[in-house]
């Protein structure tokens, strides 16, 4: 049995719960915090449309139940592609052909000239291509019975309209100070101006460790008079380490009130946490929070202090729950 897993698992497993649970708002970590939402009725079914425009998806609830979602992987006049491609589907690259996609997936339950569909424990995944090339990815819920007979054999729901702007509550924290350095050199090569600014703004050479992350090639770029580590995947920024104590190895990061205005370094877990106040996930010796459109990561020591803070592109753990990175099993 072929079992997907990245990003894409994260809206599975938020089918059939709603916006404000555990899953609702890890999806939200993903795609906000920008919201456009249109509240409907139809057949006499409470439904609600959000689209994310910065990050070319739209949800679809119904009832207070997500039942499906459409994700961009290309850009158009009309809308973004969602912003983290690499991480969408493990093993599916977003510009692969469609003979290469079903190489990695294997046979679709059902297809037509312009899509795949899957069927998975979790519900459905449904691949558009033009010209055989990847433009969208959508998820619905479904059992086998959800699919209809017409002949594009589309699951319910998964054809969403356009959405109409609408004040929402924020539920993203921006932070300004260090950090907005070192949040906007994710996502971009080792060369780009962001890094650059890096380097320059830490000072002195770093130190050069190159070893495979899993199966990616990485390098990891070690400011050791400032206590901050960066790490490149397949050139490209991922994740950027900082060590407010420092360590055998590391010096302190040498301003502890100029990393995030208002927070200092020294600050304990509850004040982080009301600090921010939009805490995603916490488990016995962290918290996760989504700041700038960037996952911020506290790992605290026994006494819970403050030991390591990790500005990551997405989060690496796909799970509300237990810490395991969600997977869905495809099923015949």
């Amino acid at each position: 049995m072929t079992t997907i897993s990245g990003d894409i698992a994260t809206f599975l497993d938020a089918l059939r719960h709603s916006l404000t649970s555990p899953r609702g708002l890890a999806v939200i970590a993903l795609v906000g915090p920008r919201m456009e939402r249109e509240d409907v009725v139809v057949n006499g079914v409470p439904s609600t449309h959000i689209a994310f425009p910065d990050a070319g998806t739209t949800l679809l609830y119904q009832r207070d139940k997500l039942v499906s979602a459409l994700i961009y992987t290309t850009r158009t006049d009309e809308h973004e592609q969602y912003w983290q491609l690499g991480d969408l589907i493990d093993g599916v690259q977003v510009r692969s052909d469609r003979k290469t996609v079903v190489a990695a997936l294997g046979a679709p339950r059902r297809a037509s000239q312009d899509f795949d569909l899957y069927l998975t424990d979790y519900g459905y995944i449904r691949l558009d291509f033009e010209n055989n090339k990847l433009t969208a990815v959508g998820v619905a819920q479904g059992d086998g019975a959800d699919v209809d007979d017409s002949p594009d054999g589309v699951p319910t729901g998964l054809t969403l309209p356009e959405a109409a702007p609408v004040s929402l509550p924020e539920i993203v924290t921006d932070a300004t100070g260090d950090i907005e350095i070192f949040a906007a050199a994710l996502g971009t090569s080792r060369t780009s101006p962001e890094n650059a600014a890096v380097a320059a703004f830490l000072g002195g050479e770093p130190k050069v460790d190159k070893k495979n992350y899993g199966d990616t090639p990485a390098e990891y770029l070690i400011f050791a008079t400032s206590g901050v580590t960066q790490l490149f995947k397949d050139g490209v920024a991922t994740s950027i380490f900082i060590k407010p104590a420092g360590d055998k190895k590391n010096a302190p990061y040498p301003i502890p009130d100029a990393l995030i205005d208002g927070l200092s370094l020294t600050a304990t877990r509850e004040e982080i946490n009301v600090f921010f106040a939009n805490r995603i996930r916490s488990g016995e010796a962290y918290n996760l929070f989504r700041v700038n459109r960037r996952m911020l990561h506290f790992e605290f020591d026994a006494t819970n202090a403050l030991r390591l803070i990790t500005i990551m592109l997405t989060d690496v753990l796909q799970s509300v729950d237990d810490g395991t990175r969600r997977r869905a099993s495809l099923l015949g």
